[in-house]
């Protein structure tokens, strides 16, 4: 007969009232959302509505993930009827960082003793109730008596005992070892491989400017410096993100060290960098790569995304949109009379309005000849280009029957104006401030 490799990872078979634990999403129902405790061999748990957020959300899943382990609080136990009643709104920051460290230790603890049962063929909660919650008990949690195991296997293991009948009959129970040699063997075995330290990763953002004369090579010189504040046990690696931001990282045994290490490579890094008038801003300081930190990382996104989320967020959202499709539709694409079925590229020199523009006319594309559109905006350029050159650059990139649409002021527009018709381009203008000009085929 096959052992039964199902159990929980705790000896209590409920968990207490006010605790957090690591659930994940089975089903969903009209009122509430049902769910697997992981840490106690998935007995079915249940969230009201009410119980998922302070505030109004659209639907249960942009709340709890599904095959994402969650930490929720504990309301309500009725071991009887074994009803358990969760809530994800009443859970702190504090409870969650508790519950993920907590659940991570016992998952680690839980594989390894699940493993070795099926090896020795015992069922799992023997297992457990002769040395995984004895372990417990005693050093607060059985991944602690693990660590000591990997140095020291004799000083847990043989003070395990429990107690069997006597087959004489002479004495009710003895008192003998709860850990055989063999078993002994595969425990061992399997907690030195699981459990011997892996590297940890270290990764910290930075952003770096240098606009002196050979900034480039100032940025690799700096860059130099950071690596060579490295060792062996924390070697530092510089990678390019996108100019201007870089991400530096190492990998250590040693987290504290390893953090330390990243933190003098910055400041290295910034002292060269600050010698030719340079600039470095650290975007995220140094921390461990981890599943602990990419779930706080994720916390904080969905943060940021429920507070966009708000109600008052999204009238304003939609109001903003509706705004800008009338104004495309009413000012670009029906009043500014142009051939938009002839129009393939746009090169909009102005996001603002080009983004909306060719969202609106993606769908209004014809075969046949095609030209190009640009959008412009002189006076943001103006400062820096004279308008006849800006004028003559347009003329070489634009074919023949190419449109030119400049928003601006009336004063940009009538100095404009001379110039396109003085090159034979037709030139209409709508509410004052729309100048849209078509290029012809004659050459000087």
């Amino acid at each position: 007969m096959a052992p039964n490799l199902e159990c929980r990872m705790y000896e209590a078979k409920y968990p207490e009232v006010g605790m957090a634990v690591m659930i994940q999403l089975k089903s969903i129902s009209e009122t509430s959302a049902y769910v697997s405790l992981l840490e106690y061999d998935n007995i079915e748990g249940m969230i009201l509505f009410s119980e998922l957020s302070r505030r109004l959300i659209r639907g249960v899943r942009s709340i709890i993930k599904v095959s994402h382990p969650e930490p929720v609080m504990v309301l309500r136990v009725d071991e009887d009827k074994g009803y358990i009643d969760l809530s994800k709104r009443r859970v702190t920051e504090e409870d969650i960082e508790a519950c993920v460290e907590r659940y991570d230790k016992s998952k680690l603890v839980h594989s390894i003793m699940r493993h070795v049962a099926e090896a020795m063929d015992i069922d799992l909660e023997e297992l457990y109730i002769h040395i995984g919650w004895p372990l417990y008990r005693k050093y607060g949690h059985a991944f602690e008596a693990f660590k000591i195991i990997v140095r020291d296997p004799d000083s847990v293991l043989n003070s395990l005992t429990r107690e069997v009948k006597d087959p004489d009959g002479k004495e009710a129970t003895k008192v003998v070892p709860a850990v055989s040699g063999e078993l002994k063997k595969a425990l061992v075995k399997n907690i030195q491989r699981r459990m011997t330290p892996q590297p940890v990763k270290i990764r910290a953002d930075i952003e770096m400017k240098c606009f002196h004369f050979d900034g480039v090579l100032h940025i690799k010189e700096a860059m130099r410096r950071a690596e060579a504040a490295g060792n062996n046990d924390c070697p530092v690696k510089f990678k390019l993100v996108a100019p201007p931001l870089y991400v530096l990282t190492t990998q250590t045994l040693d987290k504290e060290q390893g953090i330390l290490v990243l933190n003098n490579a910055i400041i290295a890094c910034t002292e060269a960098i600050e010698q030719h008038k340079g600039q470095l801003a650290v975007k995220e300081a140094p921390s461990a790569v981890s599943i602990h930190e990419a779930l706080k990382s994720r916390r904080h996104m969905e943060h940021r995304e429920r507070h966009f989320d708000s109600t008052e967020d999204n009238q304003m959202f939609y109001q903003d949109t509706k705004h800008w499709s009338q104004l495309v539709s009413d000012v670009y694409a029906d009043g500014l009379s142009i051939n938009w079925p002839s129009v393939r590229n746009v090169m909009d020199m102005n996001a603002g309005y080009g983004g909306f523009l060719f969202k609106n006319l993606e769908k209004r594309y014809d075969h046949g000849m095609f030209f190009y559109l640009i959008l412009f905006y002189i006076t943001s350029i103006s400062f820096k280009c004279d308008i006849v050159d800006v004028v003559a650059e347009v003329d070489r990139i634009l074919r023949p029957d190419g449109y030119l649409v400049v928003q601006d002021s009336l004063e940009v527009i009538s100095k404009l104006s001379p110039i396109l018709l003085s090159l034979n381009w037709s030139v209409t203008l709508h509410q004052n401030q729309f100048l849209v000009s078509q290029k012809s085929f004659w050459r000087p």
